[in-house]
């Protein structure tokens, strides 16, 4: 029962990363060719104006989520609305996600794809890690809160980076 209202929750707070994965197919090939060109200004450009575009899409959604929890999880049936505490949390997870920009492929498209990887690995383990410790101490919103962190981590580790590696 948990795993069915969990997953309702994830899927719907995914619903502000649609804008994410529609920028990232329009600015990922611009990165690559920005940089190969060696316009480093004009990549920090774009993606900073296409990161704020991302802000204020993904706000409006994320509102009604944080906003109004139980309603939302109420369209998947009554049964759903003990969800609304975990959709918070993930909502915000998503929303870091989504504030954060095109991080991935901005990293990917400039040559630090191992950088990446790394990345990755990294908060999947300490997701994995932290779903495995905060599910047996508070449950399946422990695994929401894991998600969301991991999340925050990846994210602010690929900023860190960018900004390393690739606006040097």
């Amino acid at each position: 029962e948990e795993l069915g209202i969990y997953s309702a929750a994830s899927r719907t707070a995914m619903v502000s990363t649609l804008f994410l994965m529609a920028m990232n197919s329009i600015t990922a090939p611009k990165y690559a060719y920005l940089y190969k060109a060696g316009n480093i200004n004009e990549l920090k450009r774009l993606a900073l104006n296409s990161t704020k575009i991302l802000i204020v899409m993904a706000l409006f959604p994320t509102f009604i989520l944080l906003v109004y929890p139980e309603w939302v999880m109420s369209l998947y049936g009554y049964e759903f609305i003990s969800g609304a505490p975990i959709l918070i949390v993930l909502a915000i997870g998503q929303f870091v996600n989504v504030a954060s920009g095109s991080v991935a492929y901005l990293l990917i498209m400039t040559g630090n794809e191992k950088c990446m990887r790394n990345i990755v690995f990294l908060s999947a383990s300490i997701n994995i890690f932290l779903s495995l410790a905060m599910f047996e101490s508070i449950g399946v919103i422990g695994v929401a809160i894991s998600t969301s962190i991991s999340i925050s981590i990846s994210k602010i580790l690929g900023l860190y980076f960018i900004k390393k590696n690739v606006y040097k």
